[in-house]
């Protein structure tokens, strides 16, 4: 037991040496993995979690969700993000910011990519009309949170453990709790190739998309609503931001 221990100590040791240079992927499942440890202590008889759950949501579409934790307290949603720096973002923009020294970073709001799993969610179990679904947004610890939003819960994934124990008000009959959790477990899709058509069908919506906002941009466009850029200036430094500010706060 005792090498077992030490071997296993070590192993973990070089892989948080090498873990950067393993890529995205890599990085995307230690946050994961972060939040599975907190959610594993959550009272075995109320709270049902699943992990990593992959469901149909249209003939050809799939949407993969990092956590789900059923409850007589609602449906807890759990998008991670595991990044570090100041980050900056509403309820309506379409990107947040990074601003982390040199190394900034644009990624999409996880409030709208939360919102489009729950609403999968809400079309497989539609069958329960008790079903009510909570956003949380977990970063990384490193992660130095400046937004602004009001239509989801953005915090560390350290608080996310007793974010959910804090939650008293009964919404689902602990019955009912325990068929919902059952009926996701049946719908999720198990298979290394389903998971990797998904990330296939994910990256190419992403390059769709990127491509429409470089050309926008490229012509002076704002890709959100078609109204001009212009320049602004802010203590990150200067920015591109839309004409149609306030109604539209896209910038880039």
């Amino acid at each position: 037991m005792f090498w077992f221990l030490l071997i296993l100590a070590i192993s973990f040791v070089i892989l948080s040496i090498l873990g950067p240079f393993l890529g995205t992927k890599w990085v995307g499942d230690k946050g994961e993995r972060a939040v599975s440890r907190r959610l594993w202590f959550l009272p075995k008889k109320k709270y049902f979690v699943i992990n990593d759950l992959l469901i149909q949501k249209a003939p050809d579409r799939t949407a993969q969700i990092d956590h789900v934790v059923v409850s007589p307290y609602g449906i807890f949603v759990i998008e991670t993000k595991n990044i570090y720096g100041y980050i900056h973002g509403t309820d309506t923009s379409s990107h947040w910011q990074r601003y982390w020294r040199k190394n900034n970073l644009s990624f999409q709001n996880p409030i709208q990519e939360n919102q489009t799993h729950i609403n999968a969610l809400s079309k497989v179990l539609a069958q329960f009309p008790n079903a009510q679904f909570t956003s949380v947004i977990a970063f990384s610890p490193r992660a130095q949170l400046q937004v602004q939003v009001s239509t989801a819960n953005v915090m560390s994934w350290r608080k996310v453990f007793f974010f959910i124990l804090r939650q008293k008000n009964p919404i689902i009959p602990l019955e009912e709790a325990e068929q919902i959790y059952n009926n996701l477990l049946t719908l999720n899709i198990k298979g290394r190739q389903a998971r990797k058509q998904h990330a296939n069908q994910a990256k190419q919506a992403v390059n769709q998309y990127q491509s429409h906002v470089s050309t926008s941009i490229a012509n002076g466009k704002c890709p959100r609503c078609g109204g001009n850029l212009i320049k602004r200036t802010g203590k990150h430094g200067d920015f591109y931001g839309c004409s149609n500010y306030p109604k539209c706060k896209y910038t880039c």
